[in-house]
Order: C-alpha cells, then sequence, then structure tokens
C-alpha cells in the first residue's frame, strides 16, 4: 500500500511540476511578446547578443520613437595631457581623465528609469590610434570599451547615438587638406562601423561633432561649408561600403561648428545615400530663451528639415548650474522640450559631469529630480514676469566704447559695439534682474562683454562693472537706475562697423536682454 501511494504521490509531483512549467512557459512567452510589441518592426529570427533587431525603419520612424535622449559627455570624449596611447595607459586612462568615473551599467539603468530612451555617446578616436602600413588604426581595447558602454544602453532598450567627438588633430574643416583629411575620416569610420556591423539599428552613427577650421577659428567661410558637405558624403559612403546593418542603418551629419545660422544651414549638402530616408541632420542649440519666443528658432529648424527631406535632431542642449534665475531652469527644461515636440525635433541633454550634470555619475542619484520631472513631462512656460527682448540690427546700438568713469561713449580704438537703444540706453526698472546674452555665430564668434553702465534719469552715471570676455551676465539694477548701457568687442582683433553690419545682416549676432521679477 505505501507503495502505491508513494507512486501516486510521484504522479501527482510530476504533473503539479508540468503545470507549473507551463505557466511559467506562458508568462515568459506573454513578456516576450509584449516586448516584442515594444518595436513595430522587429526581425525575430535575427538576435544579437540575446537581443531582438530592429530593422528596415527609416530615419524619421525610428527619431519619433525617442522622448528625449541625454549626453554622457565628458568621459570617452576626454582629451588627455598625455597625448596620444603609445600603448602604457589602459582604457580607463582615457576616459577618466576629465574627471568622471569610467561609465557603469548602473548609471545607464538610471537614466533608463528616469526616462531618458536614448543616450549619445561622444567619443574621441585620436588618442587611441596609431599608422600600421599606412593607415590610422584603431587600437582594439579601446573599440572593445565604447561597445561595452554601447551593449550597457542596448540593453536597456535605449537609442544609442556614436560619434567622432573632440578628433579636431584628424578631421576639420579646410578645403586645402581635404585629402588628408579624407583618408583620416575614411580610416575610422571605415574601423568604426565595421566593429558594429552586427549591431542592429538602435546604434545610430553621427559624422562628426562641431567640425572646425584647422585653427579652430569658429569663423564661417564657404570654403568650410563646402568641405563638411565633401566629408558628410565620405561619411555615408563608408558605412554603406561596410557589411552587416550598415547597409540600413541611421546615419546623422553635422553642419559646420554644429551650428542653426542661415548661411551655415543654407549651405549644408545633404549626402546621396544609397539607403532610403536613413539620414538625419545634427545641430546644436543652448538658447537659453525661457518662455515661447524660442518658437521662432524651432520653426526656422523646422522649415530647413522640410526642405531638405530628413529630420533636424539637436544633439546637444542644456543650461549650466549658473542659469539665472535658478527657479526658471526647469521651466526652461519643459519649455526647450514641449516648443521643440511641436516642431518635431528631438533633442539631446548635454551633461559633463559638472555644470550640466543632472545625475551623480558615480552613484548614478538623480540630483535634479525637478528638470528630470520637466523634461519627461514637457509644458510650454509663459508668465508676464519674463520680458525677453532681442536686439539684432545696427539701429539700436552705438559704434564707441563706455567710459568707466563718466559713462559717456567715447571713439575709442577697440572697436567696441555699445547697446543705446534711444540714444539713451536701455531702461531698467528697481527691484527686477536682467539676463545678458551675447548670441554670436559664424563670424561673429570672438565677440564677448565688455563692460556696462547704469544711468539715472538725467544720464547721470550711476554704477560701472566691467565685465571679463563674458557671453552671459547677470545683474540687478541699483537703485535710482533708470538705463543700462552694454558694450561688447572681440579681445582679440578689431571689428570695424562695416563688420558689425555685415554680422546683424547674416544674423550672427544679437544681444538678448532678459528682465525677470526677483
Amino acid at each position: 500500500m505505501k507503495q502505491n501511494r508513494d507512486k501516486r504521490i510521484t504522479l501527482l509531483l510530476f504533473i503539479l511540476l508540468l503545470v507549473t512549467a507551463g505557466a511559467s512557459a506562458s508568462i515568459f512567452f506573454s513578456l516576450q511578446d509584449d516586448e516584442n510589441m515594444y518595436y513595430n518592426k522587429v526581425k525575430n529570427s535575427n538576435m544579437s547578443n540575446g537581443r531582438p533587431q530592429i530593422v528596415n525603419m527609416t530615419a524619421d520612424e525610428l527619431l519619433n520613437q525617442i522622448t528625449v535622449g541625454y549626453n554622457i559627455g565628458n568621459s570617452l570624449d576626454s582629451c588627455p595631457t598625455a597625448g596620444r596611447n603609445d600603448g602604457t595607459h589602459g582604457s580607463a586612462y582615457y576616459e577618466t581623465c576629465w574627471g568622471n568615473p569610467v561609465i557603469t551599467k548602473e548609471f545607464v539603468g538610471a537614466l533608463k528609469r528616469s526616462g531618458f530612451n536614448a543616450i549619445r555617446l561622444p567619443v574621441t578616436w585620436s588618442y587611441n590610434t596609431y599608422h600600421k602600413d599606412g593607415r590610422l588604426t584603431i587600437r582594439e581595447e579601446w573599440l572593445d570599451r565604447v561597445a561595452e558602454v554601447v551593449d550597457y544602453a542596448l540593453d536597456y532598450n535605449l537609442y544609442v547615438v556614436l560619434d567622432s567627438h573632440h578628433d579636431d588633430t584628424l578631421i576639420w574643416a579646410d578645403l586645402e587638406d581635404i585629402d588628408k583629411v579624407s583618408d583620416n575620416l575614411r580610416d575610422l569610420w571605415t574601423q568604426i562601423s565595421e566593429h558594429f556591423q552586427d549591431y542592429d539599428e538602435r546604434l545610430i552613427f553621427e559624422s562628426f561633432n562641431e567640425i572646425n577650421t584647422r585653427h579652430d577659428s569658429w569663423q564661417s567661410y564657404e570654403s568650410s561649408i563646402e568641405a563638411v558637405n565633401i566629408l558628410n558624403q565620405l561619411f555615408v559612403d563608408t558605412v554603406r561600403a561596410g557589411s552587416g546593418n550598415n547597409a540600413y542603418r541611421i546615419l546623422i551629419c553635422d553642419t559646420y561648428l554644429s551650428e542653426t545660422t542661415d548661411d551655415i544651414l543654407n549651405g549644408f549638402v545633404l549626402p546621396d545615400d544609397t539607403a532610403d530616408s536613413r539620414l538625419a541632420i545634427s545641430v546644436h542649440s543652448y538658447n537659453a530663451s525661457y518662455n515661447q519666443d524660442i518658437k521662432r528658432f524651432f520653426e526656422k529648424l523646422q522649415e530647413h528639415s522640410r526642405r531638405f527631406g530628413v529630420p533636424i535632431v539637436i544633439t546637444e542642449f542644456g543650461t549650466s548650474e549658473s542659469f539665472v534665475p535658478a527657479e526658471y531652469r526647469s521651466n526652461h527644461a519643459g519649455n526647450y522640450i514641449a516648443c521643440a515636440n511641436e516642431y518635431g525635433i528631438k533633442c539631446f541633454w548635454w551633461d559633463d559631469g559638472d555644470n550640466y550634470k543632472l545625475f551623480d555619475r558615480s552613484s548614478g542619484e538623480l540630483i535634479f529630480e525637478d528638470i528630470v520631472e520637466s523634461l519627461m513631462n514637457p509644458a510650454e512656460f509663459n508668465t508676464n514676469n519674463i520680458t525677453t527682448n532681442i536686439f539684432d540690427s545696427i539701429e539700436n546700438y552705438s559704434y564707441a566704447s563706455i567710459s568707466p568713469l563718466t559713462g559717456e561713449l567715447q571713439d575709442f580704438s577697440d572697436g567696441a559695439l555699445t547697446l543705446n537703444p534711444g540714444k539713451q540706453g536701455l531702461p531698467v526698472l528697481y527691484n527686477h534682474g536682467y539676463r545678458i546674452s551675447l548670441n554670436t555665430s559664424g563670424a561673429g564668434e570672438g565677440l564677448r562683454l565688455s563692460g556696462l553702465c547704469f544711468y539715472d534719469a538725467h544720464q547721470v552715471l550711476i554704477a560701472h562693472h566691467s565685465l571679463d570676455k563674458e557671453l552671459f551676465y547677470d545683474i540687478t539694477p541699483p537703485e535710482n537706475a533708470s538705463f543700462m548701457r552694454v558694450t561688447f568687442f572681440n579681445p582679440w582683433d578689431y571689428r570695424s562697423l562695416e563688420e558689425y553690419i555685415s554680422y546683424f545682416e547674416k544674423k550672427e549676432l544679437s544681444l538678448e536682454i532678459t528682465e525677470y521679477i526677483k
């Protein structure tokens, strides 16, 4: 009897095990189905490292999946004083030389849990290259480390933008060096695309970052814009010539200086591509407007996007911890994304691990929860407490400097321009704050704020403030102040009145004054 009872118990346990296994399998496949539903187009028969392969998505389709992206900056793109790796340093040395810790999977997971579903991974390749048989060669250890971080992100189902960053010793925008630079770019992207050829289309390649002239002129030249067009075409051709998923991978091409000025966007030529609708354009914008004034900027980008027939992505934006007034920083973030979404522009926050950080890189702890909340739940911000005036025509200025002793306008030989609306200055109010922003691009780059003066109602000088080559300045007027004048110039090179007029006409120069109630 005991034997029969034991057999029955054994049989019951076996049946229970089968039922449990069946339930577990049902749950597993149900979860797997949910995971697959997350993607609109999945090639179920092709798996890489246990991850579903995303294929056959256009740039519009893929980028529309992105909510807000996040730059893990000043890590893999750090530039050490030791120079190019001669084999004596490991990858961690180059990743941490600017003070940030190595990127961990836990930190990438913290970004995912906070709502970011894409990262931009800036990488400087030049310090880990050497020449072999006449070819620029990337060290295998560095390629493997970059791939390790890419894997962190893909394991969390994040999209990844991988670029060439701070590689200005190899890649620059001068026609006279175009053959040499082309060889460098071709060698880099041949190896990068080959290393990542089996990665699915969640991995996006970006040609370069803020590409400048060889001597970092930050000037807008037609020849440099033309050089960028040549290099972007070579970038696309090089990746497409590779194997695996590179035939259809989404590729992002940068403008000269990653700028958004009309001359640079008008001079940009979209590369020819053997794949249909797989290209996008990258620009940067650290526009500090608090409210709906920024819509004019996004409207312009949308117009250019429609003209090119491809998406434009802002791969860097953000505000630093010095943003004033601090209480409006989260409003700025939410308003920026809300307005960008309205015009179909995707954006990536810039985190340098320092003044622009939102997380503690070591612990993954979220530091600025209010900003991230605004990024994830964006809303337009409009308030009567903030007024922004943009001065972008020569009529509002005097070609002169301010005497720090008398406040009078004087024709010094420094080639300065002074904001002087109505020839009496900008009206100001006591107990209000003023944020002064000098916006320059193209040939206007290099201009800096040099001083400002406050005057009473009778144009008598009350206070003078020297500004040490700043681009932004925040100040509260002293009591009895009625007017303010602001001066800027190029501390390294004289600028004529005709040059200033040209900057305004090309929209390469404006002074933005934001007034807010304190």
